[in-house]
């Protein structure tokens, strides 16, 4: 596994899987990312793991009908 740590988090469901398992982690190449450990979708920062979180978090979402 290329982390440095990895843990769960307090997070908005995944907006793929609905799944609520989302966790943090660090790449050992530098880099943090937020992503659903069913589905595996995730998003990344590469500076900072709080601007990885507030990406997850304030993700658009589309209320259209069609």
């Amino acid at each position: 596994m290329n982390r440095k740590y990895q843990r769960r988090i307090e997070a908005r469901e995944c907006p793929f899987c609905g799944d609520k398992w989302i966790e943090v982690y660090e790449s050992r190449y530098g880099g943090f990312f937020v992503g659903c450990q069913n589905c595996g979708a995730e998003i990344g920062n590469p500076d900072r793991e709080e601007w990885a979180i507030e990406s997850w978090n304030d993700r658009w979402e589309c209320d259209c009908e069609n």
